[in-house]
């Protein structure tokens, strides 16, 4: 594990389930012309969750909050 680096956590949704919250992912809405390759994010109680959104059952990458908007913002450069 490298700190500071995000890590794949396949557990947390059946944590969520047993804790009375389900996560609510969300598609781009740019998905839909690239033939439904995309992501999928979800906040999560502390933390931001991203999935393939033809793998769900692979699980998510869990990435906190200030890594996710460090990312949207370099990617909106």
């Amino acid at each position: 594990m490298i700190p500071g680096c995000p890590t794949l956590d396949r557990s947390h949704r059946e944590a969520l389930k047993e804790a009375g919250t389900v996560a609510q992912w969300r598609k781009s809405s740019y998905s839909a012309s690239n033939g439904g390759h995309c992501v999928e994010v979800a906040r999560l109680a502390e933390d931001v969750g991203v999935r393939d959104s033809k793998n769900r059952e692979r699980g998510h990458l869990t990435v906190s909050l200030a890594q996710f908007t460090a990312l949207l913002t370099r990617l909106k450069r």
